[in-house]
C-alpha cells in the first residue's frame, strides 16, 4: 500500500520559501527594477528602514558587469605581437609547415596551420614558397608572403591562424569603435561616417554590395564586423580623421594624409626614390636582377608579385635593356614599368613591382583635407551656411572626378572611390598612386589661384600675368625659405610643341632646372621636380615657382599663371618677371604693404565651427 504524501510538510516547506523570497529580498528587487525615484510618501527620515535601504540603492550608479570570458584580451593581445613584431625571410621552395616553424621561432609568436581550409582549395601544409623580404613589420610580411598562395592569416586565442580567405570571411572579428571625438557635434549625423567608409574602404567587402561584413552606429560609435586587414584600415582612418579634427590650422597639415599604419615608412620609400640617383645599364638582365639591383642601392625593401606577372603571361625571368645616366629610383621604375606594362604601389614598408590590374585591387586610401576649398565665400571671406558646404563638396568631387583620370572612378566603372566628410572637411580618395599625385596637384592649382581675400572686406582681385618666354637667361631666382608658401604646378608643352617631348627629355630639363634655378633649395626633401609622361612636376615655393615658370617656359613648357603675392614694397626701380598690364587696361587696387596677408580661420581642424 503505498503511503500517502505528508502534504502538511510540503505545506510548510513552500510557505517558508515564500516568505523568505517576499520579505527579505523584496526591497532589493524593488530598489533594481523600480522608478527613478522613491514614492513621495516613502520618502524623509520618517520613512521605513526598507525604504531607507531603497534610497541607498537607487543613489548607487550602476557599473557594467565585469566579461566572465578572456577570449577577446587572448585575441587583442595576439594582434599586438604581430603588430609588434619585425621580420626578415628569405626560403627557396621551402614548404609553408617549415616557414611557419620558421616564423614562431624568431618572432615568439603560436602559429599554426588550418590544414582542412587548405585541402578545400587544393593546397597542403607542405605546399612551397619562394619568398625574400628583408627586415619588416610581421603583418607585413605574413601578408606579402601568404598572398602568393590565395592564403590569409587570422588570430584566435590562441595563436595566429593560416587559411583561406573564404574561412576567414565566415569568422569576421566584431569591435566597437568610439568615434564620437571626430564629429565635434553634439548631434552628429552617423550615416555620413557609414556612407564614407563602405565607399571608400573595401567596398566590396561590405553586405550592402554583397560581402561579408557589416558596420552599424549605436550611441557613441560603431560596430563593425570585418576582416583583420580591413579593421586595420579602419583604424587609421579614423586617427587621420582625429588628427586633421585635432589640428588648430589647416596649414599646419600636410596636402593628403594616409591610413595606413605605415604611413611615415611609406613616405620615407617615396623619398627615396625621388632623392637617390644613379647610372644603370642593363642588357637583356632578368627583371628579378633588376629590380634587386635598385633596391639594394636605395635601401628600399622591394618585391616583384610573381603571381600577378604569372597571370600576364609575365615571370622574373623576363629581360629587361635599359640605359639611364644619373636618374632617380623612381624614373628607373618608371621606365621598366613602361617597357614591361608593369606598375608599383606600396604596402606598408614594401614597394612592389605588379601588374596594373593587381594594383587596382590594392588602393590607397588618403585624406585631403579642404577646408579652405568648401567651408568660405572665396570672394567675401564669410563662412557657408551648411547646404552651401554641401554643395561646394559635390563640385569638387565633381570636378575631381571629371577632370583626374575620369575612367578610373566607380561611376565609369573604375576601381576609384571619393566621398565627403564634412565634420572635418575633408575628401576622403581610394585609388591608385598616381592619381592620387594628380588629385593633390589639381588641388594645389586651385588653391593657387584663389583670389585672395580678406575677411572682413573683399579685395579687388589682382590681374595675373603669364612669363613670356625670351632667349635670354632665366632670372636668378630667390632660395625658398622657411615661411614661404609651398605650391605645386605641372607644366606641360605648348600646343604648338604638342608630341615632341620623350619623358627622357621631361627628365632632362627637370634635372637641368635644379641645377640652374635657386640650385641650393632642392637638398630639401620637400621640393621636388619629377618627369611624367606628359610634362614637368614641380613642388616649390611661391617666390622660386615663378622663375621656374620662366626658365620653363623658354623650354617650351607652359602651366597655368601663378597668382602673384602682395608685394612688400613698391619701387620703379623693382624689374617685373612678366609682361606688364598695359597703360589702357583697367587698373587694378594692390592693398598697402602694411596689410597683413589674409588668412582663412581654421580654428577646430575641420569641424566647421559645429555646423555639422
Amino acid at each position: 500500500m503505498t503511503p500517502a504524501p505528508d502534504v502538511s510538510r510540503w505545506t510548510v516547506r513552500v510557505f517558508a520559501i515564500v516568505c523568505l523570497v517576499g520579505l527579505a529580498p523584496g526591497s532589493f528587487t524593488f530598489a533594481q527594477f523600480g522608478g527613478g525615484n522613491a514614492p513621495p510618501q516613502y520618502g524623509g527620515d520618517t520613512a521605513a528602514p526598507q525604504f531607507r535601504r531603497y534610497a541607498q540603492y537607487q543613489a548607487t550608479p550602476l557599473a557594467p558587469p565585469k566579461t566572465s570570458s578572456p577570449e577577446y584580451q587572448q585575441i587583442d593581445a595576439i594582434e599586438k605581437r604581430v603588430q609588434g613584431a619585425r621580420l626578415s625571410l628569405q626560403v627557396v621552395d621551402m614548404p609553408l609547415d617549415q616557414v611557419v616553424r620558421i616564423v614562431t621561432q624568431r618572432t615568439g609568436i603560436p602559429m599554426r596551420i588550418d590544414e582542412r581550409a587548405l585541402e578545400d582549395v587544393g593546397l597542403s601544409a607542405d605546399v612551397p614558397i619562394t619568398f625574400t623580404l628583408p627586415e619588416v613589420a610581421a603583418e607585413t610580411l605574413l601578408y606579402l608572403m601568404l598572398k602568393q598562395l590565395d592564403l590569409v592569416y587570422t588570430m584566435d586565442t590562441g595563436s595566429v591562424v593560416i587559411t583561406t580567405p573564404e574561412v576567414e570571411e565566415s569568422n569576421l572579428r566584431t569591435k566597437f569603435y568610439p568615434v564620437e571625438d571626430i564629429f565635434n557635434d553634439p548631434n552628429p549625423n552617423y550615416d555620413i561616417l557609414l556612407d564614407m567608409i563602405t565607399t571608400c574602404i573595401e567596398p566590396e567587402s561590405w553586405e550592402e554590395l554583397g560581402g561579408p561584413a557589416s558596420i552599424v552606429a549605436f550611441r557613441n560609435g560603431v560596430i563593425v564586423a570585418q576582416t583583420y586587414q580591413n579593421h586595420r584600415r579602419l583604424q587609421g582612418l579614423f586617427e587621420a580623421l582625429r588628427r586633421v579634427q585635432q589640428s588648430q590650422r589647416q596649414d599646419d597639415l600636410p596636402v593628403m594624409l594616409s591610413v595606413s599604419p605605415y604611413a611615415t615608412q611609406a613616405e620615407q620609400i617615396e623619398r627615396q626614390l625621388r632623392q637617390v640617383k644613379t647610372t644603370i645599364t642593363l642588357t637583356n638582365a632578368p627583371l628579378g636582377k633588376a629590380v634587386a639591383a635598385i633596391s639594394n642601392f636605395g635601401r628600399i625593401p622591394m618585391i616583384i608579385d610573381n603571381r600577378a606577372l604569372e597571370d600576364v603571361g609575365l615571370s622574373t625571368d623576363v629581360p629587361i635593356s635599359i640605359q639611364l645616366t644619373d636618374t632617380s629610383l623612381d624614373y628607373m621604375l618608371d621606365v621598366i614599368g613602361e617597357k614591361l606594362h608593369l606598375t608599383t604601389i606600396i604596402y606598408g614598408e614594401v614597394l612592389i613591382v605588379t601588374t596594373p590590374e593587381e594594383a587596382e585591387s590594392e588602393l590607397a586610401t588618403l585624406l585631403f583635407p579642404v577646408k579652405d576649398l568648401v567651408r568660405y565665400d572665396p570672394t567675401t571671406g564669410k563662412q557657408f551656411s551648411k547646404q552651401v558646404v554641401w554643395a561646394e563638396f559635390d563640385q569638387l568631387i565633381e570636378a575631381i572626378t571629371t577632370t583626374v583620370e575620369s575612367e578610373s572612378w566607380e561611376e565609369l566603372g573604375g576601381p576609384g572611390a571619393i566621398a565627403p566628410f564634412p565634420y572635418n572637411d575633408c575628401l576622403v580618395v581610394s585609388q591608385i598612386g598616381d592619381v592620387h599625385r594628380k588629385v593633390a596637384e589639381l588641388l594645389e592649382q586651385v588653391r593657387t589661384a584663389k583670389p585672395q581675400v580678406n575677411p572682413i572686406e573683399p579685395a579687388t582681385s589682382i590681374q595675373p600675368s603669364m612669363p613670356v618666354p625670351s632667349s635670354s637667361p632665366s632670372p636668378a631666382a630667390p632660395e625658398a625659405g622657411n615661411g614661404e608658401r609651398i605650391i605645386v604646378v605641372s607644366y606641360e608643352p605648348e600646343k604648338s610643341l604638342a608630341g615632341e617631348f620623350t619623358r627622357e627629355d621631361f627628365a632632362r630639363i627637370a634635372e637641368r632646372l635644379k641645377q640652374v634655378v635657386a640650385p641650393q633649395s632642392w637638398s630639401d626633401e620637400q621640393y621636388f621636380a619629377d618627369a611624367t609622361h606628359s610634362g614637368v612636376f614641380v613642388r616649390q615655393s611661391r617666390a622660386v615657382q615663378r622663375t621656374v615658370s620662366s626658365y620653363l617656359a623658354n623650354e617650351g613648357l607652359i602651366a597655368p599663371p601663378i597668382e602673384e603675392d602682395l608685394p612688400e614694397a613698391t619701387s620703379p626701380a623693382q624689374e617685373p618677371l612678366s609682361e606688364p598690364v598695359p597703360a589702357s587696361a583697367p587698373s587694378a587696387e594692390i592693398p598697402a604693404a602694411s596689410e597683413s596677408p589674409p588668412a582663412f580661420d581654421s580654428s577646430g581642424g575641420g569641424g566647421g565651427g559645429g555646423i555639422f
